[in-house]
C-alpha cells in the first residue's frame, strides 16, 4: 500500500505526492503514541491525519524528521510542540508548522495526531476543496 500525503500547491490545487518507502520503513519503525513525541499543551487537539493538508514536503526535512522523532522517543532530545494548523474549508486544516512531522505520522501509518489551531494572519482559504 503506498501511503499519500495531501499538500497545497498554490498554482495547482491540492495534490497527492507518494511518501519515499525508505522513508516509510524507517518511520515504521516507530511505536503510535503521542506522549513520546509531543510535549503537553492544553490547546491540543487530536485531528484525524486525514483531514491535514500539508503546506510543503521537502526532502531532507522528512528524512530528519524521523530521526528527531526516535531520538525525542528515546529521550534524548526535547519532545516538540504539537502540530499547527490552520482550519479551512470543509474540516480540513492546512499545516503550518510540522509538515514533516505530519508526513512521518502518515508514513507510519498512524491514524491521528496532535495538533493547535492557530490563526494565520493574511491566511487565505484553499482555492479548492481537497478532494
Amino acid at each position: 500500500m503506498a501511503h499519500r500525503v495531501k499538500i497545497y500547491n498554490e498554482t495547482q490545487g491540492v495534490e497527492e505526492k507518494t511518501i519515499d518507502p525508505l522513508i516509510v520503513r524507517a518511520a515504521e519503525e516507530l511505536k503510535y503514541d503521542h506522549s513520546l513525541y509531543f510535549a503537553s499543551d492544553p490547546a491540543t487537539v487530536v485531528l484525524p491525519l486525514d483531514h491535514l493538508i500539508l503546506s510543503r514536503a521537502r526532502e531532507k526535512g522528512i528524512r530528519n524528521a524521523v530521526a528527531l522523532m526516535a531520538k525525542a522517543a528515546d529521550g534524548k532530545i526535547e519532545r516538540r510542540k504539537p502540530v499547527e494548523v490552520v482550519a479551512e474549508s470543509m474540516g480540513y486544516f492546512r499545516v503550518v508548522d510540522g509538515n514533516s512531522t505530519a508526513t512521518i505520522a502518515t508514513a507510519a501509518g498512524w491514524i491521528d495526531l496532535p495538533c493547535i489551531v492557530v490563526e494565520e494572519e493574511g491566511s487565505e482559504p484553499l482555492a479548492q476543496s481537497p478532494m
